[in-house]
Formats: C-alpha cells, sequence, structure tokens
C-alpha cells in the first residue's frame, strides 16, 4: 500500500514563508518607530531593556507577556549575554526576528524548577495497568502551565519517545516555537485521507520508531552499562543534538514508506510488538540496577499538541480523526512496559480523551479502565519562593517582578467581558450543562483557565481562575475601559445568568463581589487623576478611600463615627483605621476541611478582604481583616444574630488574644477588625405580605377571609418586574452606644449594609439597581416553562412539584378554606412567597 500523501496542501511552503516574513516586517517598522535607530547611546542596559520590553509589547502576547515589564526584561538581558548581543545586532540590522525566536529559547533552556515531573511519573507508575488501554493518559491544561517543559524533564527519568506535533513554525504567530515542532511527524500523520490507510501507516510507523530507537540506542551506549535514569538521560541528551531528532523520525518515515511500498502489508501488529520487545531488550542489556517491578513502565511516548490529530477547520489539521486511528494502533500493541501521553489545552471530553472511543472491532471494555486526564502542573514555582515576613512593604507587592513570582507569569489579553469579569470575580458556573462544559472547554484552551480535575467519566470538569495577580492585574486594566459604563458589565453578567451558564443559587455572592469590585477601582482610579497615567490596580487603597468609594455619601459620616461594639472604646472607625490599606484585584475561594460551622448552622464568613493596619514590613501581626457576610432574604436580620464574631472564625492567634499577657504589658498594638453584613434584600411587594398573614392565621386553626375581588388561591401568572421589588435601603452601625460585653481584646467594628440601591451604594442609578435586582432574583422552574398561559401552569402545579396553597394542589379535596396549607412550616411560607413573587405581577 502507498504511504505517500496525496492529500492537496491548502498553503504552499513559498506562502507560508511569505506570511512570515511580511509579520516580521511589520513587526520591525512598528518597534523602530518607538524606539529609533541603533547608536552608541542605546547599550545601555536600560535602552536595551526597554527595546525589549516594546518587542514583547508589540507582540501582542506571542512573546512571554511578562518580559513586557521593564525590570523582567532587565533581569533576562543581564542573566542572558547571548540573548543581549542578539538584540543589540537585531538592532543594528533593524531586524528583529532572531530576537523573537532566542527569547523562547531562552525561557526554555532556564533550569527547571519543581519535582513535578516526578510526581508525574510516580503517578503512572500508580495507575492501574494490568487491564488493556489502561497504560494511555491525557496532560489537559490551560496554556502557560509548563506542560511541555514536565515531560520534556520527565524524559530524563524514564526513555522516552517525543512527538511534538505543534504547527509548523509559526501557528499564524510567525515566532519560531521552542523546541521546534517534529513537522515531519506531523505532516506524515495529518496526510491520511481514510481511517484504514491511516492505521495500515501508523502500525507500521510505530514498529520503524521501535527498531530503530533499540539501534541508536545500542550504538548510543556501545556496550556500556549505566543505571535505567542515566541512560534515559543519555537519550534524552541524544535527542537534542542539532538535527538528529528530525533524521531520526525522518528515517523512520522513509522506512515505513518503503516497506509498505515492497510489500503492501508492512508487517503488521505483531511486527511492531516484536521491535518493542527489541527495544525493551537493549535497555535491559545495558542497565546495571534492577530492574523495578513490572508495574513501573520502561518507555514512554508523549504527543504534544495531540488535539492537531482530530478534524477542524483549521488549515492545518487532517481531514478524518488521526488521533483515533494511532490510539488504536497502540492498543493493539498494548503492553504493560509502555505509557503513552497526550498533551493538550482542549478538553474535548467526549472526542479527545484518549481511548474514549475504539474502533467497533476493539473488544469491549470493563468500567474504570481508563485512566481519568492528568490536570497537575507546576504552579507558584518560582526559584525565589517561598518569600519570608518582615522583608516587604505594601509598595513592593504592587511591582510586576513581584507579582510574576506566583501562578504563571502571563498575562491574558481577552476583551471579552465575561471572561474578564471571571479572573476577579471568581463566577460560579452551572455543573454538568452542556453550554458550561463549552464554555468551561473554550476557557481552558484559550483563555488560561486551570483545570483542577476531570474524573474518571470525562462528563465535565472542575475549574476555574486561580490566583495570578498579573492575570488579575490585566484584567483589571481590560475592564477600565467600562467604569463609566457599568451597565455594560451587568448586561453581560445578565446575558450569562439568563442562559443558564452562572449558577443561580450563587448570584447573590457574585454580586456583593461586584459592589466590593468595582468600589475598589473606583478608589484606585482616585489616586491616578486621567493626566498622570494609567492606574495601577494591584497598589491597594486606603481603607477609609475603599469605603468613601463603596457607600453613598449620606452615610459616609455615620460609619466614619462609628465605634466598637464588643469593647469599651470610644475610638472611632475612622481614627482606628487611618493609616490602614486595602489590597485585593481578585477573589479565591477559602475552604476549611474541618467543615466548621456555628451552633445555628450558618456560615459566618462569606467574604475576607485582607486589611493591612500599618503600612510596615509585612507579617501576620500587622494584619487585619474586613469579615463580610452577605445575605438576601425578605425581611432583614436581627443585628446581634449576623454580627461577625473573630473568636468563631480564628481572625487572629490565640498567642494573640491570650488573657495571660495583658496587652499594656505587650508590645503588640491593639488589633481591630470590621464586621460587614450586606442585607442585598428583596423586599416583597404588599400582596405577598397580606398572602403570609393569611396562611399564618390558617395554621392557627382560625378561619381565613376570603375576597371578592377575586380567588387568591390560583392569581394569574406574569413575568417577573423589576419594579414590583423594593430593596429597603439603610445603613446601620453602632455610634457612641454602650458596649454590649468586654471580654474581647479586638475591637470589632459593625456595620450593616440594607438593599442594593443609590442610597446605599455609590454610582448606582436606577437602572444600575434594576440590574442588581434582576441578578439578585432568582425564579423558580415555573418562569422558565415554555407555556405561561395560567392554565398550561396549573397542570404542571397539579402533578404536585410543589405544594401550595390554591386550588392547583388540593382540587382532590371537597371542602375548600380560602387560603389554608395542609402541612409544612414558616420555611414553606417564605418558599411560597418566592414563588409568588416569581408567577404573579400586576396585569398588563
Amino acid at each position: 500500500m502507498d504511504a505517500t500523501n496525496d492529500k492537496p496542501q491548502l498553503v504552499s511552503k513559498e506562502e507560508e514563508e511569505e506570511e512570515e516574513a511580511y509579520y516580521h516586517r511589520t513587526q520591525d517598522a512598528q518597534l523602530l518607530e518607538v524606539i529609533g535607530d541603533f547608536g552608541p547611546s542605546k547599550k545601555s542596559i536600560y535602552s536595551l531593556s526597554l527595546a525589549l520590553s516594546y518587542l514583547v509589547y508589540n507582540a501582542r502576547g506571542r512573546l512571554n507577556p511578562k518580559f513586557h515589564h521593564l525590570d523582567i526584561a532587565r533581569d533576562l538581558l543581564e542573566n542572558d549575554p547571548e540573548l543581549k548581543i542578539t538584540l543589540e545586532e537585531a538592532w543594528m540590522k533593524k531586524e528583529f526576528k532572531d530576537v523573537r525566536n532566542q527569547m523562547v529559547k531562552s525561557a526554555w533552556n532556564r533550569e527547571y524548577t519543581g519535582g513535578m515531573h516526578r510526581l508525574l511519573l510516580d503517578n503512572i507508575n500508580a495507575m492501574t495497568q494490568h487491564r488493556d488501554y489502561a497504560g494511555f493518559a491525557a496532560i489537559v491544561q490551560s496554556s502557560g502551565t509548563g506542560k511541555s517543559r514536565m515531560v520534556h524533564e520527565q524524559a530524563k527519568l524514564v526513555f522516552t519517545l517525543p512527538f511534538n506535533l505543534r504547527n509548523e513554525g509559526y501557528d499564524e504567530l510567525f515566532v519560531t516555537p521552542y523546541p521546534e515542532p517534529d513537522n515531519n511527524v506531523r505532516q506524515f500523520l495529518i496526510g491520511f485521507q481514510d481511517d484504514s490507510n491511516a492505521r495500515n501507516n501508523i502500525i507500521v510507523f510505530l514498529g520503524k520508531i521501535y527498531e530503530l530507537a533499540a539501534k541508536r540506542l545500542g550504538s548510543l551506549l556501545n556496550g556500556g552499562r549505566m543505571k535505567r535514569q542515566e541512560i534515559a538521560e543519555c537519550w534524552h541528551d541524544y535527542l537534542q543534538v542539532e538535527g538528529v531528532r528530525s533524521t531520526f523520525y525522518q528515517d523512520a518515515i522513509d522506512a515505513t514508506k518503503e516497506s509498505l511500498g515492497s510489500n503492501g502489508m508492512g508487517g503488521g501488529t505483531q511486527v511492531t510488538m516484536n521491535m518493542f520487545t527489541e527495544l525493551l531488550k537493549t535497555i535491559t542489556e545495558h542497565t546495571t540496577d534492577e530492574a523495578p517491578d513490572d508495574n513501573h513502565v520502561k518507555v514512554i511516548l508523549y504527543f504534544d499538541d495531540a488535539h492537531r490529530l482530530i478534524p477542524s477547520s483549521d488549515r492545518w489539521q487532517p481531514e478524518i480523526n488521526v488521533l483515533e486511528a494511532l490510539q488504536s494502533c497502540l492498543v493493539s500493541t498494548y503492553t504493560r512496559q509502555l505509557f503513552v501521553l497526550f498533551l493538550s489545552t482542549v478538553s474535548q471530553l467526549g472526542e479527545f480523551a484518549p481511548i474514549l472511543r475504539l474502533p467497533s472491532s476493539a473488544r469491549t471494555r470493563g468500567p474504570g479502565v481508563l485512566q481519568a486526564p492528568i490536570t497537575e502542573l507546576p504552579f507558584d514555582c518560582s526559584p525565589n519562593l517561598p518569600i519570608y515576613p518582615y522583608l516587604y512593604k505594601l509598595d513592593d507587592l504592587s511591582k510586576d517582578r513581584f507579582m510574576a513570582q506566583f501562578g504563571r507569569p502571563l498575562t491574558e489579553q481577552s476583551k471579552e467581558i465575561i471572561i474578564l469579569l471571571d479572573v476577579r470575580l471568581l463566577l460560579n458556573y452551572q455543573q454538568h450543562r452542556d453550554i458550561t462544559i463549552r464554555h468551561e472547554d473554550n476557557l481552558v484552551a484559550n483563555h488560561m483557565r486551570m483545570i483542577y480535575c476531570i474524573p474518571n467519566t470525562r462528563d465535565y470538569l472542575r475549574s476555574s481562575y486561580s490566583s495570578e495577580p498579573i492575570l488579575a492585574e490585566a484584567a483589571a486594566k481590560n475592564l477600565e475601559k467600562y467604569s463609566e459604563e457599568f451597565e455594560v458589565i451587568l448586561d453581560a453578567l445578565q446575558e450569562a445568568h439568563q442562559s443558564g451558564l452562572l449558577d443561580k443559587g450563587a448570584m447573590v455572592g457574585l454580586v456583593a463581589r461586584l459592589l466590593l469590585t468595582f468600589a475598589y477601582d473606583r478608589a484606585i482610579r482616585d489616586i491616578y487623576p486621567k493626566p498622570s497615567g494609567r492606574p495601577h490596580y494591584s497598589r491597594g487603597v486606603r481603607l477609609i478611600d475603599f469605603l468613601k468609594a463603596l457607600f453613598c455619601e449620606t452615610w459616609i459620616d455615620a460609619i466614619m463615627r462609628c465605634t466598637p461594639d464588643n469593647v469599651s472604646s470610644k475610638v472611632t472607625l475612622e481614627d482606628m483605621f487611618k493609616d490602614s490599606y486595602v489590597r485585593f484585584t481578585h477573589f479565591g475561594k477559602v475552604t476549611d476541611e474541618t467543615g466548621t460551622t456555628t451552633e445555628h448552622d450558618r456560615q459566618d464568613v462569606d467574604i475576607m478582604i485582607p486589611v493591612l493596619m500599618w503600612n510596615k514590613e509585612l507579617c501576620e501581626y500587622v494584619m487585619t481583616a474586613i469579615c463580610i457576610q452577605v445575605k438576601q432574604r425578605i425581611r432583614t436580620g436581627d443585628l446581634n444574630a449576623y454580627s461577625i464574631d473573630q473568636r468563631d472564625i480564628n481572625l487572629f492567634p490565640e498567642d494573640c488574644i491570650s488573657k495571660e499577657t495583658p496587652r499594656e504589658k505587650s508590645c503588640e498594638p491593639v488589633r481591630p477588625y470590621i464586621s460587614l453584613i450586606l442585607e442585598l434584600a428583596l423586599e416583597p411587594p404588599p400582596r405577598i405580605h397580606s398572602n403570609l398573614t393569611r396562611k399564618t392565621v390558617s395554621r392557627t386553626g382560625q378561619s381565613a377571609q376570603s375576597t371578592e375581588e377575586g380567588d387568591p388561591r390560583s392569581p394569574p401568572t406574569k413575568k417577573f418586574k423589576p419594579d414590583h421589588l423594593d430593596a429597603p435601603s439603610k445603613i446601620s452601625t453602632d455610634k457612641g452606644r454602650e458596649a454590649r460585653y468586654y471580654h474581647d481584646l479586638h475591637p470589632r467594628y459593625n456595620i450593616f449594609a440594607y438593599g442594593c440601591s443609590s442610597t446605599v451604594y455609590k454610582k448606582v442609578n436606577e437602572s444600575i439597581r434594576y440590574a442588581l435586582i434582576r441578578l439578585l432574583h432568582t425564579p423558580s422552574f415555573l418562569a422558565e416553562h415554555p407555556r405561561e398561559d395560567s392554565r398550561s401552569l396549573d397542570a404542571v402545579r397539579n402533578m404536585k412539584p410543589f405544594w401550595s396553597a390554591g386550588r392547583a394542589s388540593y382540587h382532590w379535596l371537597q371542602n375548600r378554606v380560602e387560603g389554608f396549607v395542609i402541612a409544612g412550616s414558616m420555611e414553606d411560607t417564605d418558599a411560597l412567597a418566592a414563588d409568588d413573587v416569581a408567577d404573579h405581577g400586576e396585569e398588563t
């Protein structure tokens, strides 16, 4: 059978080269307009750093964006003399292509930090491998997390055959990737036009790879013996020699074509398995240490950017599912000594997960055979970590050099509002819905969202944006354009809410985070008047300024003058926190694995904002917090019931609150905290109150009054209208009131905010208020029913999805009493009232 590639090429090599040349010419011209021609005055490290910074910026994310920051660019040049020389020569020639390519290589060749490659190998060896199809796994994670580098380093631990299937050179970015992709292998694999031809070629190709690897390894070792890891590292270094890897794979491709051309069969499955056995024999013969047990893999294959083998509209990808054909061939030659990894940013779980779809001839598989995708990748792995207390001040934390140490040192350039909000507000998505899976897949593949877990079933994933200061700063700056158009932000959230993307049960927390974040942003922009430059959101602001940006001016004086309610003190909030700062650009989830709750089984703190009490070197002893509870109820809550006590949440360490050390004899100053209760309450219309009263009376056995205005048991159903809900807007504080108890060492400043209108929050006009109410409104499932007429909805109620007062639930009962409820509690009444709010309204 002919192995030649008949598939017509969509783009010729000459066209690719011209596209690349055009890209570099355009980029060079734009760069030179900014930095000018090279001269003696431009040889300073500052000028070179500035040029490199602009070069990265103009690349628009095609190079590692962290080097756009001047101090980080300077670090790179100081630590990489070769790149510095390359930059000077490029500047003199006015051609910067070599610099762009050299930067990628420079970043790759830095010393690897961390032990994730060892963890990966340990996990592989621990996986179930006593059944077929178990020696395969996908590594699926977003860009910039070090997938390629991790398996590259793992290849120094175990004998590895690496295949880099990235697009040929440029992928429309025209910056040569490093390490260079195996173009000949990718072109060979994507060139087949039918499954049968693909399988025949691939099975022979694998055999030739094993055969050639055995021969070249034997020649490389030349009879010498060493430990298995040393053999792996020797082979790894051999493939790094320029031209060796490309020639090795080309020889295997040529041998495949020759074999298939001579007899039309090429040897098939058994020959390939024999060649793999020969490779194992060669490794064993040159090994001095004892062989690990049978569950330890001896050879690893990995395919980087494996999604390139799945059909798509991309000009570089195949017309058939070559990945499936490749996996089928690997299954047919499977042995426990072999493990195969597929790397990708794409989580097309139904199609991409290894061996999810075997050919119809494959044997039936039992449950739990396939390996769950691997998502554990390096994070927070700067060589400068860990950091130590007492070394940094607030200004140090806002510097790019400091922030780049955490998470991935990349910044996201997306302008899509919902993605930017996700980075900053920690959006909660509805689980197990198709729209959510597609959305999260897109975020992981294209917008740097992190995958934490893909279960064995592969039908959903757990993902989020981790705490990455650089990423959050970039998102804040991209959202800045909407600072005077808050409605645009709310429209984006409302669209996601109505589409079923956002978790409806988590909207109250989202609205609270939204109000807090954009108040913080306003306070930051007040520090940076427009003529002075662009705001830096990681800088932090005075706590007093943050509160003034959050709450309406009407209440600011009362808030500033409030005093502690748990100790005998007349020190006002304004005086106590006059030197304090807050700094938050995004939110992260906090968990307590002990599952601590209070005696009322309620969560004590929903949001916690760190507060730097004094601008000193950072350590625990200069920190406190704003502890926030977020509520959404029909009636306002009791102040005492929802006050936050720092002792319940262990806000301060034990040695800080010990009564055995009198405060006046210690050097530790008083550390207060703020308890902030946000009641984002929706007040129901008067009609609901009357319904509540009637139902309560009925429970006590008294007769409910009937009305001649119509049957209240089955009122007409209408769409939700925000003007039917009024937020009782006010703020309550403790000001000059006698403290209720005196046994706490930490003064608590209590603030209660009710409602979400302009009388409470700053910059909330009527249109914004209505938008917030729409986000807070959680309709019953009847509001989503496609047929909204009263007869259809009564038919649904008649099926008893819930019990409510009215004929729909009690049509079967002869003795009807107006508005009565057979069984239930007052909690049921609240639920019914919420259903009434969703279903009832004024006639239009």
